[in-house]
C-alpha cells in the first residue's frame, strides 16, 4: 500500500512540474505577445518585424509587413482595450507553437479577437510568428 501511495505522489509531483513549466511558458509567451503588440499598435512596422521570430522575418519582407499593417492594423484605429482571453499549445513538424488570444476594442472596431501565434526559437525564447484579427 505504501508503494502505491508513493507511486501516486510521484506521478502527482511530476504532473505539477509539467504544469508549472507550461504556466511559465504561457506567461513568457503572453509577455512577448504584449510587447510585440505595443510595437505593432504604434505603427513601428520595422521594429515589429525585427522583434518577430526568424520564421516570420524569413517569410515576410519589410514591404509585405508594411502592406499588412496598412491593410489590417491601421484601419482598426487606436487601441481602447485588450484583455487576455486564452492560450493553447500546438505543435507542428517544424516546431512548438503557442497561440495567445485577446479580446480587444479599437477606435474603429469593437469586440475584435486578436490571436498572436508564437513559436519557440532555438534559444528557447518565444517569438511572434503570426498575428490574426477577427
Amino acid at each position: 500500500m505504501k508503494r502505491i501511495i508513493a507511486a501516486i505522489l510521484l506521478v502527482l509531483a511530476a504532473s505539477a512540474t509539467v504544469q508549472a513549466g507550461e504556466q511559465e511558458d504561457v506567461a513568457n509567451a503572453r509577455g512577448e505577445a504584449l510587447t510585440w503588440l505595443r510595437i505593432w499598435d504604434a505603427g513601428n512596422v520595422e521594429d515589429s518585424r525585427n522583434a518577430a521570430s526568424a520564421y516570420f522575418r524569413n517569410d515576410v519582407s519589410i514591404d509585405d509587413a508594411k502592406a499588412n499593417y496598412e491593410e489590417l492594423r491601421r484601419p482598426l484605429g487606436t487601441l481602447k482595450r485588450r484583455t487576455f482571453k486564452s492560450s493553447s499549445f500546438n505543435t507542428a513538424p517544424d516546431g512548438e507553437y503557442l497561440d495567445v488570444v485577446f479580446d480587444s476594442d479599437f477606435g474603429n472596431k469593437n469586440a475584435a479577437t486578436e490571436t498572436v501565434e508564437l513559436v519557440r526559437e532555438a534559444d528557447g525564447a518565444w517569438k511572434v510568428s503570426a498575428w490574426l484579427i477577427r
